[in-house]
């Protein structure tokens, strides 16, 4: 665009030279306007990417459209996309389309307890509708909870029980809210064959009261009578091997007997008339005392771990016309061993460990011809008591004098 020259006469040269040149001016900024306007022009259909001085148009929600967004390179910024990731997650770069990038700190971040071993058990509970991991859905019993598959059990209020413990689900932990709130009522046992090791824990003497542990193996198994007049009667079955006990952390107020089996009792021999008799069999040994490990508890009442009693041996056969010979008694069954009891941080106000008694000879059958009963078996040994930082009132107990007894029957301090 050009404009006219102001030329009319020779006066006010100067304001007509000014002039001149302010118009000149104009005339170039209205070319160079023109010339934006056509390169916007061509730049709102362009898909050019990034270049100086572009332009491009905006979005119905006044945002610049992703196509009009350098990408971002190894030294370019470019276009960012908005992600927020997952809970827990921290930024890591940039990919190579502008999206931000995440990952998870080690150790999980931000992701949530696994509940997945819990259940809760209150008397607003119901067996039906528990959910194991779900707090909003209690049991109402501590054996239903346990049942389920869960091996920590949070109890509310009241007092739950009993609990049965077997051979596939030895561990529990108790986690209660007070030991004049939580109790359970008692603690035992089933399905255990010997040998093997339970534990019970609790969240705290002062939070947690069981009120009976009662944990009794099986005996041994009796043997059979004599099938013949060859074949002696049947030998007892040696109670099951003793159990490992590991408590702690609870307010037990109606002490822990821990049983092991007795022997079994040994087969009688043959009885017959007018034939040969035979022997009775021997009675099975008994179950040693388990070995129990208690720490961190008070207990009111006592813990007994004390050996098996044999079994007795079976009886000789008879003459049942008295013309043969009758048969000898069968041996009886040694005693089992006392138990050993441990304790940590605890008090106790009776700790026993009596030795398991012998089990009798069988008596002699009744013939013509002499025959003696069996002997009988031995009894077995004393367990021993022990450990540290703890109180016993006394140990022993029933008025015998056993060598596992503390220097003092009264406070004796375990050191």
């Amino acid at each position: 665009m050009s404009l006219s020259t102001i030329s009319n006469g020779d006066s006010g040269l100067d304001a007509r030279n000014k002039i001149n040149a302010g118009l000149a001016a104009i005339d170039t900024a209205a070319d160079s306007i023109s010339s934006l306007s056509t390169a916007v022009g061509g730049k709102l259909d362009s898909s050019e990417k990034g270049a100086d001085s572009g332009v491009c148009p905006l979005d119905s929600s006044a945002k610049v459209p992703d196509t009009h967004l350098p990408a971002p390179g190894a030294s370019t910024l470019g276009g960012v996309k908005r992600n927020a990731g997952s809970a827990g997650q921290y930024v890591t770069g940039i990919d190579s389309n502008g999206a931000l990038t995440f990952d998870t700190p080690a150790g999980g971040g931000g992701s949530s307890i696994n509940l997945g071993y819990q259940a809760w058990v209150d008397s607003t509970g119901n067996d039906s509708t528990g959910a194991v991991g779900d707090p909003s859905k209690p049991y109402l019993t501590v054996q239903a909870a346990f049942a389920a598959g869960a091996p920590i059990l949070n109890i509310g209020s009241g007092t739950f029980g009993p609990l049965t413990l077997q051979p596939a689900a030895a561990y529990v932990c108790l986690n209660g809210v007070g030991k004049d709130r939580s109790t359970i009522s008692s603690i035992g046992i089933t399905g255990f064959s010997g040998g093997e090791s339970i534990t019970v824990r609790g969240n705290g003497k002062d939070s947690i009261t069981v009120t009976q542990f009662i944990f009794t193996m099986p005996d041994g198994t009796a043997g059979v009578g004599a099938p013949d007049n060859i074949t002696a009667g049947g030998n007892g079955g040696s109670a099951p091997a003793a159990l490992s006990v590991n408590i702690s952390g609870i307010s037990l107020t109606g002490g822990a007997f821990f049983s092991p089996g007795n022997g079994g009792v040994g087969g009688d021999g043959w009885s017959y008339t007018s034939d040969s008799t035979t022997q009775g069999g021997v009675g099975g040994a008994g179950g040693n005392g388990a070995t129990i490990l208690i720490e961190d508890c008070i207990v009111t009442g006592g813990v007994y771990a004390n050996g098996g009693n044999g079994g007795n041996g079976g009886n000789g056969g008879n003459s049942l016309d008295y013309s043969m010979s009758p048969s000898s008694g069968g041996d009886g069954g040694a005693g089992g061993l006392g138990g050993t009891i441990t304790f940590v941080r605890s008090s106790v106000d009776v700790a026993r460990c009596a030795l398991g008694s012998a089990g009798s000879g069988g008596t002699a059958g009744y013939g013509s011809g002499g025959a003696s009963p069996g002997n009988n078996g031995t009894d077995g040994s004393p367990g021993s008591i022990g450990g540290t930082w703890s109180h016993c009132g006394s140990a022993g107990g029933d008025g015998e004098s056993l060598p596992f007894r503390f220097s003092s029957l009264n406070d004796a301090w375990i050191s």
